[in-house]
């Protein structure tokens, strides 16, 4: 799948340039993800072999300024997995955020590059920045003495089997959440529904019906179900719940 046919990867000649939502699908993702990790490392790879001597264009703001394309993937399937995860969405998720992490924790533990930072950071008082220049450093800077960057050795090691365990716990997490706030139902009666329009009520009986509450009406945690139904209830404590 080359970049023309992948619409995470091309570019987006949408109005305002928003993503192309209506062409992206699931199978787009991986390659997605993984064109993109390879452009973030060429980037990386640019600025660390660079013989000119570190500067805040150089270093600073060319780091900055990379891994923009896999910060855009991310973000998408951030949204969207963590409003509409299907299985082959999880599948994807399982996959790809541990490498991920591997992905940023190799950046941040590069010390080549940490090497090249150090150099601007050290002189950045003599460089004649700005104000907005100078946050720009001092928090790259921070950025990677606090992701480990001054940690040798086994603690370098143990950091980065930190990272990779959280990230496939904080990855389950959020799947066990989503999973149990879509599982979540209201079954109420007639009688529990006073205050809400009839449309909304409407719209729960239609839910009960399809959800085996033949009858009753049934409210959930998605914003169509549970913002009307905490907008309207007069049912205090149902509201609470």
């Amino acid at each position: 799948m080359d970049n023309g046919e992948n619409p995470l990867l091309s570019e987006w000649n949408t109005e305002f340039g928003i993503p192309p939502f209506d062409q992206i699908r699931t199978e787009h993702y991986k390659p997605a993800f993984e064109a993109a990790m390879q452009m973030h490392n060429q980037e990386i790879d640019a600025i660390v072999n660079s013989e000119e001597e570190p500067t805040f264009e150089n270093v600073i703001v060319a780091l900055d300024n990379s891994g923009i394309k896999l910060a855009e993937i991310n973000l998408i399937f951030g949204m969207l997995s963590s409003s509409d995860l299907d299985a082959e969405m999880q599948e994807v998720q399982n996959k790809m955020m541990p490498l991920l992490e591997q992905h940023y924790n190799a950046i941040m533990l590069n010390e080549a590059l940490f090497e090249k930072v150090k150099a601007v950071y050290d002189k950045r008082h003599s460089l004649k920045l700005d104000d907005v220049q100078m946050r720009l450093v001092e928090k790259t800077y921070n950025d990677f003495v606090r992701s480990g960057a001054l940690l040798e050795g086994e603690k370098r090691e143990q950091l980065k089997a930190i990272n990779e365990a959280l990230s496939t716990v904080s990855v389950q997490y959020g799947q066990n959440i989503l999973a149990e706030n879509n599982a979540y139902e209201l079954v109420l009666e007639s009688n529990q529904t006073n205050g809400i329009p009839a449309g909304v009520r409407e719209a729960a009986r239609e839910k009960g019906n399809a959800t085996g509450h033949a009858g009753k009406f049934v409210f959930t945690l998605h914003k169509p179900s549970l913002i009307p139904f905490l907008t309207y209830s007069s049912e205090r404590a149902l509201r609470e719940e």
